[in-house]
């Protein structure tokens, strides 16, 4: 492929962020290139863990960037007629000794007043796992690495 002799702004690297500027970019119009010396993805990019879990974030920049992670994801999978394979889940984590109990009604507390979705699961509604102590939930989002949504 021949390239242009010029272009408004070239982006050297093809992984998240180069991709992500280039994508953003293009969407505003603007002519871009996008240099890549290996398959797009195939550094650092392919090889991250494949998901954001919100309630690992403390508050302030890395949450907001978290929150808005979620939702230019959730733009992206819309704006395509293809299943880009974006998961919207949850997880748990299994309370296994009373002294943890105290620690994560905390966490619960103070995730609660940074507007996540977390609670509290009773030992009760967790009939698979009668030994165990409670557990907690949280909201999450989690990214497959999939060919169809790295660019």
């Amino acid at each position: 492929m021949k390239l242009p002799d010029t272009a408004e702004i070239v982006i050297i690297g093809g992984g998240i962020i180069g991709t992500a500027c280039a994508y953003f970019l293009a969407e505003k119009g603007r002519e871009v290139i996008l240099l890549e010396k290996n398959d797009l993805a195939a550094g650092a990019s392919g090889a991250c863990d494949e998901g954001i879990i919100l309630s690992s974030k403390n508050p302030g920049i890395h949450l907001k960037l978290a929150r808005k992670s979620k939702k230019i994801y959730q733009k992206i999978n819309r704006r395509f007629e293809e299943d880009l394979e974006f998961q919207e889940s949850g997880g748990m984590i299994l309370i296994e000794e009373e002294s943890q109990l105290s620690i994560l009604k905390d966490f619960v507390f103070r995730k609660k007043e940074e507007g996540l979705d977390i609670s509290l699961i009773k030992r009760k509604k967790l009939k698979n796992y009668s030994r165990i102590l409670p557990a907690i939930w949280w909201e999450q989002f989690i990214v497959k690495k999939t060919p169809k949504l790295i660019p």
